[in-house]
């Protein structure tokens, strides 16, 4: 065999016209192909000689009999590689170590911070202080849950056989007990204002109106109705007449306010200082943007998971509602309306049509994270729309029951069943930030698109009613003073001042 050529490009030059194998990359080479040197160096006959030794063996000095032109370049490659792989091969080996080390620090940093903050000024750091206690009671539910479950079911485990052995004492006891304690709070919290009371009555004139238009009367399990209805009266009792409750979701309410300020920072930027202009497209809408993305991060990093699922296991134990709608309703606190039926996507297909209205009810009874700037923005308190977004979860859950009851399966044949969560996985905190904003930009250009089509429509229909109320002396005839007259009986039985409700 000859090598004719110079540098890296050379040819072979067969003494045969036997074909020529690469063994490294597996493919054939034909006659006078040019190949490079590290090729040329793994070329060998068909029948498994090696043509660059002559067919002699007595040349084992070098690496394979084969090379013929060393390459430094490729030498200093193989070692850079090869000290590559041991790094990599010691981080694999001692991967549980190096991380459980690294939260050992963190902590030791992170106790010897939080020991000098109270220290220096406990005032200031009350809040530093709450977050704290709660992530501790945290990660102390998950240890013990993790390696104490078994133990803690064994020590409550007869408590629920004595429950469910006596289930029907316990229920028209708890039911006694808990209606008789309603009506003592009722009693003492409208002693002084007993126009409150009108309040209750539109309650009940809401479940009337439910059940007689219900898609099945016959069929209204009253279970979740009931609870449903107690769950929203636990929930107002702790946020709003519990000092407590008050000063907490306050708390929450002016932090929020705060954190939604910083909107202002990236609309300036994007928009130039004239941004205030227009309040509605440069500081609303951003804040729509930056919620979303922050929701989107709360779920890469597992908080939104926690919390949904806590909630939906306290709707689900006491409404006896199916897996997939508390997931579902619990999800819309926090999630829109496309985000939150997500959660139970896999799930649809076998959803009765109950379970579906249940969903959607929910998605439109509660406020989801997005909007939430928005309702803000437009002067309303942010604990308050915070309590009813968390109050209305469990009302949307009775009526969606009563107004369209479930026929299709039985009650109890989707108790308790966990239901893993299903929504998209992000690589890390920048991609979850921004697919968190771009998935909202839909909903932001629906929201003043809809504005714009719905005002312009409405201002035209005022100006034709107008119109005709002139003809008889009442200009001031619109379609908003039509609505006040429909909607006043229900906004006074709702509790609202009559001379508030036109």
């Amino acid at each position: 065999m000859e090598k004719t050529g110079s540098g890296n490009d050379f040819e072979l030059i067969p003494q045969n016209d036997n074909s020529k194998i690469d063994v490294t990359e597996g493919k054939q080479h034909n006659v006078g192909q040019p190949i490079n040197e590290a090729m040329a160096s793994e070329v060998i006959d068909i029948d498994g000689k090696d043509e660059s030794s002559d067919g002699d063996d007595d040349d084992d000095d070098d690496d394979d009999g084969s090379n013929i032109v060393s390459d430094p370049d490729n030498c200093f490659s193989k070692k850079v590689r090869k000290v590559q792989t041991s790094i990599y091969g010691f981080f694999h080996k001692y991967k549980r170590q190096m991380k459980i080390g690294l939260y050992a620090i963190l902590l030791i940093l992170y106790t010897v911070y939080f020991g000098y903050a109270m220290y220096y000024s406990f005032k200031n750091a009350i809040a530093l202080f709450a977050m704290t206690v709660f992530a501790v009671l945290c990660v102390a539910y998950m240890f013990a849950k993790k390696y104490l479950g078994d133990k803690i079911k064994e020590v409550y485990q007869p408590i629920i056989k004595f429950v469910d052995k006596h289930w029907n004492i316990v229920r028209w006891l708890s039911a006694i007990v808990t209606a008789v304690l309603v009506i003592i709070w009722i009693i003492m919290d409208t002693s002084q204002n007993p126009e409150n009371l009108m309040s209750l009555i539109g309650v009940f004139a809401i479940l009337l109106f439910c059940f007689l238009f219900s898609k099945h009367p016959d069929k209204v399990r009253w279970r979740p109705v009931i609870w449903g209805l107690v769950l929203q009266i636990l929930f107002a009792l702790m946020i709003l007449r519990t000092r407590w409750g008050v000063v907490v979701f306050r708390y929450l309410g002016d932090h929020v306010t705060v954190f939604l300020e910083y909107t202002q920072i990236g609309a300036k930027f994007v928009f130039g200082d004239l941004w205030k202009n227009h309040y509605f497209a440069f500081e609303v809408m951003p804040m729509v943007l930056y919620l979303a993305a922050v929701i989107s991060f709360l779920y890469h990093i597992g908080v939104i998971q926690i919390v949904i699922t806590k909630l939906a296991w306290i709707l689900q134990f006491t409404m006896h509602t199916s897996a997939s709608e508390s997931l579902a309703t619990a999800a819309a606190i926090f999630l829109s309306m496309v985000e939150a039926p997500m959660l139970v996507g896999p799930y649809m297909s076998t959803m009765t049509v109950s379970e579906l209205h249940a969903v959607a009810t929910a998605g439109y009874t509660t406020i989801a994270g997005s909007i939430f700037g928005a309702a803000i923005s437009f002067g309303i308190s942010p604990s308050h729309v915070i309590t009813a977004s968390v109050m209305s979860a469990p009302a949307a859950l009775a009526v969606s029951k009563l107004f369209y009851p479930e026929t299709e399966k039985e009650p109890s044949s989707r108790r308790y069943k966990s239901l893993k969560i299903n929504l998209p996985k992000y690589q890390n905190a920048i991609e979850a930030l921004a697919q968190g904003a771009m998935k909202c930009v839909p909903v932001v250009v629906n929201v003043c698109v809809n504005f714009i089509v719905i005002l312009a429509v409405l201002a035209f229909l005022n100006a034709c009613l107008s119109w005709a109320g002139s003809m008889v002396g009442h200009p001031e005839f619109s379609f908003e003073l039509i609505c006040s007259w429909v909607f006043m009986p229900v906004a006074y039985l709702m509790g609202v001042d009559g001379k508030d409700c036109s």
